[in-house]
């Protein structure tokens, strides 16, 4: 089992970052690379719910025109409701081992205003 992962930081990390997008959640707390689901040490059971739930980020967009859709705004509170979860399981999964920050999406509100 790896304690620390691999990142663009000089030494590899124990300072992680929950955060959805179009890749994996998961990014080093320092220096924003994006990591690997798999090379945590949690349960095929939370590594599932973590992918599904990544894989719903960004219902609220339409991308075809770069537009929230109806109630987008909702999805997205909904998505990062269902984040929150996911952020204290990751973390007890995760023990002391790893520091997790947890960084909610906050794309539908820039879309409001665009």
């Amino acid at each position: 089992m790896k304690d620390k992962l691999k990142c663009g930081c000089p030494n590899p990390t124990t300072e992680l970052k929950l955060e959805a997008d179009f890749a994996d959640p998961l990014w080093c707390a320092k220096c924003d690379q994006n990591l690997d689901l798999e090379d945590l040490p949690i349960s095929p059971q939370l590594m599932k719910e973590i992918e599904d739930w990544s894989i719903r980020y960004g219902e609220w967009i339409d991308l075809d025109t770069d537009t929230l859709v109806d109630r987008g705004i909702e999805l997205e509170d909904k998505h990062n409701k269902e984040s929150l979860k996911i952020y204290e399981k990751l973390k007890n999964e995760l023990g002391v081992k790893y520091e997790l920050i947890y960084s909610p999406s906050t794309t539908a509100k820039l879309y409001k205003y665009k």
